[in-house]
């Protein structure tokens, strides 16, 4: 049995407070399995803007947000673009699959 995933995720990345890099589906609809009533997961990178990468005061590494749209729980997590690359390099098997999936 396949879970469709509802078209308005589409709409959840220009939503964000800073602009995303890419957001990708995560957890059971990635992995396969979503059952109907399944949360949905997004995984991303966002890019905050200069000033908040190089002056005393950063912005946000990560951004979490979980809500409920249309009955379906949406669970967001996005990094800054600096955090990101960091857990990159250190072969983080998270964000690599971010980079795989085929969302």
């Amino acid at each position: 049995m396949t879970i469709a995933l509802p078209a308005w995720l589409a709409d959840i990345p220009a939503e964000q407070p800073h602009p995303p890099a890419f957001v990708t589906v995560s957890g059971a609809h990635l992995y396969g399995f979503p059952s109907a009533d399944s949360d949905v997961d997004l995984r991303g990178v966002h890019v905050l803007p200069v000033e908040e990468v190089v002056g005393l005061r950063t912005g946000e590494e990560t951004v979490s947000r979980s809500w409920m749209r249309h009955g379906v729980e949406v669970d967001l997590v996005t990094h800054d673009l600096a955090k990101f690359c960091r857990l990159l390099l250190r072969r983080n098997g998270y964000v690599l699959e971010q980079l795989l999936s085929p969302w």
